[in-house]
């Protein structure tokens, strides 16, 4: 856990910059203070914050005038040129499995250009075996087998998205904990404070422009899949939405494979930033035959100030979702959080490009 009383979490579009203010007040973590901000032409150009100069002082500006206070951030640049993933692995000795792990996504179209930096979190979600990843060995209550394939969740960022991010930090005179991704961020914002499910669920997040996809059992993804095509135009292009539906079926019949010790979902948790995106969600549910839960924001989270409109609640889930979950990370766990950056981060601001793993960070369970 990031130990603050409160933290305000930034969402980074190409448009706009919404951001949340979450404080714990006694044994409650709440919502306080919520804004957003349009930005000019130019300010974020190619997922990249162009004039950090600019950007910061508008937000400097709005944080004076709604009355922002908190000096810690964390933030994400919300986009589709993230990696993520969930893989059985066989060899799971840090060593080895950060090899695997840079191999894998050297290997994607992504950052052929560019360097990234990648968190992952190694486990076996069934027996509650944890990775320490100071050693080369894994432990249990049980004893393990070394042969036991891990579950492996990670992702990557790219480098330079990560340096604009911190620049923009340094202008807003902000202390920056962390730096996550939008869709885990939103992932977050759903199961938080929720009981663990004893049966696996699946889950789906729809933004403008992927759609994100986890199987989620106790807490902890155990299968991840993105689909980057922007959501207009499988709504427009039936056999793109129909080979999605057999994507999503297929990826069922491989979660069977891998763990064939748990039930198949039978409950599909959704999530659209769009009004028009519904209609995917209630497709879906019936081409998998399972029950459709539409999320809903106040079912688990605390307002300072509570409407009871629908419509608004509606708009502040769409809009703000994301750097709620931002700012959450602030009060989970150290080991259920995700950062691409430590302390070791401000040191590959003059580090030069090259495509390789800069640092590794532990990615955790949402």
């Amino acid at each position: 856990m990031i130990n603050k009383k409160s933290v305000i979490g930034i969402e980074v579009n190409s448009d706009k910059v919404t951001l949340t203010e979450v404080e714990k007040k006694e044994k409650a973590v709440v919502v306080t203070k919520f804004s957003e901000v349009q930005l000019d032409i130019n300010v974020v150009k190619d997922n990249i914050i162009v004039d950090f100069l600019k950007l910061a002082k508008q937000l400097k500006q709005v944080l004076v005038e709604e009355k922002f206070s908190a000096k810690d951030i964390v933030v994400s640049m919300n986009n589709n040129l993230f990696l993520k993933r969930c893989e059985l692995i066989k060899d799971s000795s840090t060593g080895n499995l950060v090899d695997t792990l840079e191999n894998a996504v050297s290997e994607s179209y992504l950052f052929l250009h560019d360097a990234f930096q990648l968190g992952y979190k190694s486990f076996i979600p069934l027996t509650k075996v944890s990775m320490n990843l100071n050693s080369q060995s894994t432990t249990s209550q049980s004893g393990n087998d070394h042969k036991t394939k891990n579950t492996v969740v990670y992702s990557a960022v790219s480098a330079s998205a990560i340096h604009s991010i911190q620049q923009m930090a340094l202008e807003l005179d902000k202390n920056l904990t962390a730096i996550d991704l939008s869709p885990l961020a939103m992932l977050r914002a759903m199961l938080w404070q929720q009981k663990c499910s004893h049966k696996p669920q699946l889950t789906l997040i729809i933004d403008e422009q992927y759609i994100d996809l986890n199987i989620v059992y106790n807490g902890d993804i155990l299968l991840s899949h993105v689909f980057r095509k922007k959501i207009d135009h499988v709504l427009e292009n039936q056999s793109v939405a129909s080979g999605y539906y057999q994507i999503i079926k297929q990826l069922l019949l491989s979660f069977q494979s891998r763990y064939p010790q748990l039930e198949t979902p039978k409950t599909l948790i959704g999530f659209s930033r769009l009004n028009n995106a519904q209609l995917f969600l209630e497709r879906l549910a019936d081409e998998l035959s399972i029950e459709l839960k539409l999320y809903d924001v106040l079912s688990n989270t605390n307002f300072l100030v509570k409407t009871h409109d629908a419509k608004k609640n509606n708009y502040i889930a769409k809009t703000y979702l994301a750097a709620i979950g931002l700012a959450y990370k602030a009060f989970e766990p150290a080991d259920k959080s995700l950062s691409f950056i430590n302390e070791a981060a401000q040191s590959t601001l003059e580090k030069p490009k090259t495509n390789t793993l800069l640092y590794v960070v532990v990615v955790s369970s949402i």
